[in-house]
């Protein structure tokens, strides 16, 4: 027994109880022992985890390497005398046949501490000769950490469901992170490296929850680094971290959505009716962003309350702070935006070539009605009392007269529109 240990219990695996009814939990602990030091501590099963996912070591088989001297040699191998010099071997551990001796007893026969790597002969006046065939079988090789693809853990410690702003600890490593609100989560500094972090949004409404790296890393996302990405409704991300960067391996998000518009018959996950209501940017972090970058590349297409009231088939600002405005897009049909085609016309000398959801008003356009049969007849609209009172006036003493009429009859009705179905305006979010 070691002089640093002072009392221990010891006992027979055959005394101790079956641990099949027994359901370990969060206040179970195990033994550790330090190897530097040979001392023994106890440990939670959140550390035990840990260590078994950061350094629980993968096999590889490596094959035998064979040297057939003075015929063949591997790639910068060299042989001089009892020495055969391979840097491959360096730090592997082997054993060596040899034809006509079979397996050699390491440190008698030959031994392997050759700086750089290679083999030595031990016994006096042993050397390698023509014709020698010397095999090298390798013990399976441990790597420290288990490699990649290997790496992405499954699920080893149950669900966590949040309906809170929460920062991940150890107590929430290795789950599958369920959102059932719209939260933030700021994932946690020590998060074990190569091992995944699944988060799930699954909301009752739209609203959207924010993933947040801690400070001082980051999440690498559309060939940049952001300390911030949003989860909407149903998707998922996960994620493996490297240092100080946050990789995403695998995501169902919805970022190339957010603003498109399609018509549709009932607004669907992550999908709000363009009606001109106001939402809280709260509930929507991702539709702020979007407008952020719209109004960047489109410059006043985001109108402030006060243009927007105007205007309501483009984005507003709303209170400036807590609140934006959605579109207005009822009864609305949509129109490629001219960009300078000058095709539009009117939209393009008014200034709002460029912007998209400018508002037009209802229009035909100009043109002209031939009277007859060609352009330079006129009609003549005869009565059908008193036929016979010549051409004049409408009303003469009470008679009516053939008379020319200026203009025709109205016909029509509140618009000019094609044969058409009606959707709902739907805007993702």
């Amino acid at each position: 027994m070691r002089p640093d240990v002072t009392e221990v219990d010891l006992y027979s695996v055959r005394e101790l109880p079956d641990a099949a009814p027994l359901t370990p939990d969060g206040d179970w602990y195990g033994v550790l022992c330090d190897p530097a030091t040979g001392l023994s501590y106890r440990a939670t099963q959140e550390l035990i985890g840990s260590i078994i996912s950061n350094y629980l070591g993968s096999g590889v088989v490596i094959p035998d390497r064979v040297y057939r001297i003075g015929v063949s040699l591997p790639s910068g191998v060299t042989v001089s005398g009892n020495t055969i010099n391979d840097p491959y071997l360096d730090g592997k551990v082997f054993g060596i046949h040899r034809r006509g001796v079979e397996l050699m007893v390491k440190g008698v026969e030959w031994q392997n501490d050759v700086p750089g790597g290679g083999i030595e002969l031990l016994q006096e006046g042993d050397e390698f000769i023509d014709g020698d065939i010397i095999t090298a079988q390798f013990q399976p090789q441990i790597t420290p950490y288990i490699s990649t693809p290997d790496a992405i853990s499954r699920y080893s410690n149950g669900v966590q469901l949040i309906s809170n702003n929460t920062t991940l600890t150890a107590s929430t490593y290795r789950k599958l992170l369920v959102i059932t609100t719209g939260s933030e989560i700021i994932l946690g500094s020590d998060y074990p490296e190569n091992v995944l972090c699944a988060i799930l949004q699954n909301s009752v409404g739209n609203k959207q929850s924010t993933i947040t790296a801690p400070t001082g890393q980051s999440i690498a996302f559309n060939g940049g680094a952001v300390q911030s990405i949003w989860l909407g409704k149903n998707e998922r991300i996960e994620l493996i971290r490297a240092g100080a960067t946050w990789y995403i391996v695998n995501d169902s998000m919805g970022y190339d959505r957010v603003g498109h518009i399609v018509p549709g018959r009932l607004a669907g996950a992550n999908q709000i009716i363009a009606q001109g209501q106001t939402i809280l940017r709260a509930d929507y972090p991702r539709l702020v962003d979007y407008l952020t970058r719209l109004n960047t590349a489109y410059a006043g297409t985001v109108l402030n309350a006060a243009d927007w009231a105007s205007n309501k088939t483009q984005w507003g600002w709303g209170d400036g702070s807590t609140t934006i405005q959605v579109p207005d897009l009822r009864g609305y049909f949509p129109r490629w935006i001219d960009l300078g085609a000058n095709v539009d016309v009117d939209r393009y000398t008014a200034g709002t070539g460029s912007k998209p959801g400018s508002k037009q008003g209802m229009q035909i356009q100009s043109h002209s009605h031939a009277a007859g049969a060609n352009s330079n007849q006129k009609f003549i609209k005869r009565d059908s009392v008193n036929r016979n009172q010549g051409i004049g006036v409408n009303n003469v003493s009470g008679n009516s007269r053939e008379y020319l009429e200026d203009t025709t009859q109205t016909t029509g009705g509140n618009e000019t529109r094609p044969i058409n179905a009606g959707e709902l305006p739907l805007i993702y979010v």
